[in-house]
């Protein structure tokens, strides 16, 4: 079975001009097009070396509709999504745009998808149980990360999952990402996902919450049981016999097609699968909890990840490497220095709360970078934007508890985006706000800056 580095060789045209990128020659950027991964509903994906680096990445290309002409919007919920951290949720690397069109650069990961080892099982054997309760077990903490931040993916499918080689599972593609709480980024009033594994209130096209996360983790783990997904009742099934069912049939049961699936698995596909929202799981990590106390998960990773160690071994090298050529640069800067940095505070934008809450929230950010700033040394908040070298400012994205917050640092001149980081907050404004704030822009602004 190819993996997905070796499918991009396998004949593929460059460019494929017709898939999305029309006017677009073999490089995006700083980025050398090498060949064709895949096409989706979102955009195109190649192959590609990172002309700085020469690191090669998976880019993909957004078509242009998807977007809706709200490309400051996108590319402010895109960089959210991107902060997520978690060693099951593949990174984004860069967030861009080129001749008209949005791209991400994301790590070109060596395996293969779900998607493909399920056609592999289909081929030669079931997949055994210890794989799919490792699987089943990161997917669930994935998706509970991405929760607690008010994000939920709505195109949860096999084809989205990255296995790699060392055994670890990779959560691709939050294009369809949608902020608990925010109006909807595409396709208003329209189901959004992929049929098969879309909840039923997804189908009716109503608004969502990670509940429906839920939903399309049943229909996955359902699907590595029995080698089908639930709802899918031959080849030949329309899609309006699809869609039916999903709305009002119960899906065959496991043991007829998977006799020695464990009752616990069994126990939490029903109440994934329950049409009602409300009866399913409020969280991904009761699931997590159910296989620890079924004494099926005592390790999320039971194989080592040799391509993790070793990436390891060379971030260590490069962290050695790369403090001695910053305390170089430092000391020349400090030699050199011109002045303070004068930077303006923007209002900080906050989606996913009640009115009264969001301006609460909006002031105490507000007022946590404008403290936090006059504690650093050589930055100076400025008055107004024509005496301001950069802006900074916040994003906030507020789910029921907890907001993930994405600060921004800019050129005030072309507002090019010159650092950005991550903090999550709860909603009730918790009293190290500054503090937190603080060592985070410590490190956007470093003593001997300039």
């Amino acid at each position: 079975m190819r993996d997905r580095r070796a499918e991009a060789e396998g004949g593929q045209p460059a460019w494929d001009p017709g898939g999305g990128a029309p006017g677009l020659d073999s490089t995006v950027s700083h980025y050398r097009v090498l060949g064709l991964l895949g096409r989706g509903g979102m955009g195109v994906v190649y192959r590609a070396r990172d002309g700085q680096t020469g690191q090669e990445v998976a880019l993909k290309l957004l078509a242009a509709d998807r977007v809706q002409g709200d490309g400051d919007r996108f590319r402010r919920e895109a960089r959210a999504a991107a902060s997520l951290d978690h060693p099951n949720i593949a990174k984004v690397l860069e967030i861009g745009e080129h001749q008209g069109h949005l791209f991400l650069a994301m790590p070109l990961y060596e395996g293969e998808t779900l998607k493909k080892r399920l056609d592999r099982a289909d081929e030669v054997a079931p997949m055994p149980l210890a794989e799919i309760v490792s699987i089943a077990a990161q997917l669930a903490s994935a998706l509970e990360t991405a929760h607690t931040a008010g994000i939920v993916h709505r195109d949860l499918k096999p084809a989205n999952l990255m296995l790699t080689r060392g055994g670890r599972l990779k959560l691709l593609d939050f294009g369809l990402a949608l902020w608990e709480g925010s109006s909807r980024l595409t396709d208003t009033g329209r189901a959004v996902g992929t049929l098969a594994y879309m909840a039923p209130e997804q189908l009716r096209g109503e608004e969502v919450d990670a509940r429906a996360d839920l939903w399309s983790f049943g229909t996955v783990l359902y699907e590595m049981l029995a080698g089908r997904p639930p709802f899918v009742r031959g080849i030949h099934s329309s899609l309006q016999e699809q869609m039916q069912a999903i709305l009002e049939s119960e899906p065959p049961p496991l043991r007829e097609s998977r006799p020695d699936t464990p009752d616990v698995l069994a126990r939490i596909i029903e109440r994934c699968l329950r049409k009602d929202p409300k009866e399913r799981y409020a969280t991904a990590g009761e699931i997590v909890d159910e296989l620890r106390s079924a004494a099926l998960l005592t390790e999320p990773h039971p194989r080592p990840d040799r391509e993790a160690e070793g990436l390891r071994v060379w971030l260590l090298l490069a962290a050695g490497i790369l403090l001695v050529f910053v305390f170089a640069v430092m000391h020349r800067l400090t030699q050199g220095s011109t002045g303070p940095i004068r930077v303006k505070v923007r209002e900080p934008e906050v989606q996913g709360l009640p009115p009264g809450e969001m301006v609460r929230m909006t002031s105490d950010l507000g007022q946590a970078l404008r403290q936090a700033l006059r504690e650093i040394d050589r930055v100076r908040v400025a008055d107004g934007p024509q005496t301001a070298q950069e802006e900074l400012t916040a994003s906030a994205y507020c789910g029921p508890q907890v907001c993930q917050v994405v600060l921004h640092r800019l050129n005030a001149q072309d507002g090019r985006e010159l650092w950005t980081e991550s903090l999550q907050v709860p909603v009730a404004k918790p009293a190290d706000l500054v503090v937190q704030m603080g060592a985070r822009l410590r490190r956007a602004y470093p003593a001997a800056e300039r």
